[in-house]
């Protein structure tokens, strides 16, 4: 671009903007009218005890706002509006889940309530990763405290709040990683993309004993869609600046899709056997039991055991992380657009 067009152009972005923050908030208004409207209307029910909704959660004037975030930032992902009255695609039907399907609180998205969606039919078999410490306060134990070795320092409370970490401390380690702790607890997440659910519950630290000697480790990632692994993401999470997150998408049999994420590297080096394979699907599913949609987020650690990660009811934040068919198709697979059975 010349740069007279250059010129020419720098005057008419405060306009676009304007004019796309006004389309947006039409489309978050008209939305909500059409829900008020449907039969039967989310808006004349209440969620089972236990659960809670997105528009249970917000104030009017909030929630309008808090849709024009989402159906904003969905364009800007793909270009396109996506349609969270009549959701088709799997993308669409997780941004419309956080607003009108009850979610259960406080545990979802609560790192140290991950353990309550272990179903009995589990116990023993699979467990969460030990957490050893969790305060409220950004004070770091003492390294008398903690064994020697190594650790994952998180928030309880939403995603890339994390650091691998090795006791015993070294002084000024410690004062770095207590301020980023500072800063973990001092913000809220989620609330303007529709992610409430992680302010559900108070904000908490906590330290959790690593599993795996592999830097960084791998996480299985399991769509389950109508009671089925519809999609494997295997993820290895950069917790280094400048390094990038590596990542795998495989079909429900653990085999490659010729289509993969464009924005991450592929992950090149993934091995599990056979059995583990079959193990983690089977886990995966009983897992997601009661649940329509779910991923569910599993680690295999060093001893051979299989972990319970994480469970997460908005992956990718409700944005298309893949093609257009591949997103329709796994809209197809989850049945109507709850998340519990």
């Amino acid at each position: 671009m010349s740069s007279f067009m250059a010129g020419a152009e720098r005057p008419l972005r405060p306009l676009r903007r304007a004019l796309s923050a006004a389309i947006s908030r039409h489309l978050a208004r008209r939305l909500l009218r059409t829900m008020e409207r449907a039969t039967p209307s989310p808006f004349a029910t209440t969620p089972p005890e236990g659960f809670r909704r997105g528009i249970d959660h917000y104030s009017r004037q909030d929630l309008i706002a808090v849709l024009q975030n989402v159906l904003a930032s969905y364009r800007r992902a793909c270009g396109r509006y996506p349609d969270l009255a009549r959701p088709r695609s799997y993308s669409e039907k997780v941004s419309h889940a956080k607003f009108f399907a009850p979610i259960k609180v406080p545990e979802s998205g609560n790192k140290l309530l991950t353990g309550s969606f272990l179903p009995p039919a589990l116990a023993g078999q699979v467990s969460v990763p030990e957490v050893v410490w969790h305060h409220d306060q950004p004070m770091l134990p003492a390294n008398g405290q903690l064994e020697p070795g190594e650790y994952y320092l998180k928030a309880s409370h939403g995603s890339d709040m994390v650091q691998r970490i090795r006791f015993p401390l070294e002084a000024g380690q410690r004062e770095a990683l207590e301020a980023t702790c500072r800063r973990w607890l001092s913000r809220p997440f989620g609330l303007g993309q529709g992610e409430w659910w992680y302010n559900s519950f108070p904000r908490r630290l906590l330290i959790e004993r690593s599993i795996s000697s592999r830097i960084p480790s791998l996480s299985l990632l399991f769509y389950v869609l109508g009671g089925e692994v519809a999609l494997i993401t295997v993820f290895a999470k950069a917790l280094q600046p400048g390094k990038p997150n590596r990542r795998l998408l495989l079909d429900g049999r653990f085999v490659p899709l010729a289509e993969q994420d464009p924005a991450e590297k592929r992950l090149a080096d993934f091995q599990l056997s056979e059995p583990l394979q079959r193990r983690c699907l089977e886990v995966a599913r009983t897992v997601a039991g009661p649940l329509h949609s779910v991923r569910v987020d599993l680690m295999v650690g060093d001893d051979g055991r299989i972990y319970l990660n994480e469970v997460t009811f908005s992956p990718s934040n409700g944005l298309p992380f893949v093609g257009r068919d591949l997103d329709l198709h796994l809209g197809q697979l989850w049945p109507g657009t709850s998340l519990w059975r």
